[in-house]
């Protein structure tokens, strides 16, 4: 009788349900929005998300989360540096997306065992907005943006979370790439339904 009652604690212990995974927010400044608005990973800021940063900065990122060692079993909700990695200026050379530092950074995060969420970037183009370098907008339609995230999410086993309308369905009332806590928290949730 001890030996059935030993069996059925262990096939019990066996079926349970695992603890949920640590959530870590990497890139850039969607992700601070992301883990602002939802009280996650506060250790992350400035160490590997930080507004501004591109892909590249964004690879290099998650190459200082994985030396952490917190990436196995983790859920990483990925902002890859996609929206600053393109636009158009007015006057001068523009920035076309290149995806494959964001190929590199899933696969990175997958290899050292994490499951990726990879956010999406909103789907048609900010207004023109000036900064030190001139005036320059983003635009996600011409850079057909969330297709071709999708399809990088696709080819290296992530789930890709969609545009960012999704979301915030007002984000094209704004600037056009920025979500609202409200949208920050929809996407944090929808990692949790998946």
């Amino acid at each position: 009788m001890l030996k059935s009652l030993i069996i059925s604690l262990a096939a019990l212990f066996a079926f349970t349900a695992p603890a949920h995974a640590a959530t870590y927010v990497i890139g850039d400044s969607i992700a601070v929005g992301i883990a602002n608005a939802n009280g996650i990973d506060r250790a992350g800021h400035h160490v590997w998300r930080k507004g501004g940063m591109d892909t590249r900065v964004i690879l290099g990122y998650v190459k200082k989360f994985i030396a952490t060692g917190k990436a196995n079993g983790a859920t990483v909700i990925l902002s890859s540096g996609a929206s600053n990695s393109t636009y158009e200026r007015k006057n001068g050379e523009g920035r076309n997306l290149n995806t494959t530092l964001i190929n590199q950074q899933i696969r990175l995060l997958k290899q050292a065992g994490a499951t990726v969420y990879l956010v999406g970037t909103g789907s048609q183009s900010s207004p023109w907005i000036k900064n030190r370098y001139g005036w320059y907008r983003v635009n996600f339609a011409r850079q057909n943006a969330n297709a071709r995230l999708a399809e990088v999410a696709r080819q290296e086993g992530a789930i890709f979370l969609g545009p960012l309308e999704k979301y915030s369905p007002e984000l094209n009332r704004g600037e056009g790439i920025h979500p609202g806590p409200q949208g920050a928290r929809a996407m944090n949730k929808a990692t949790k339904n998946k």
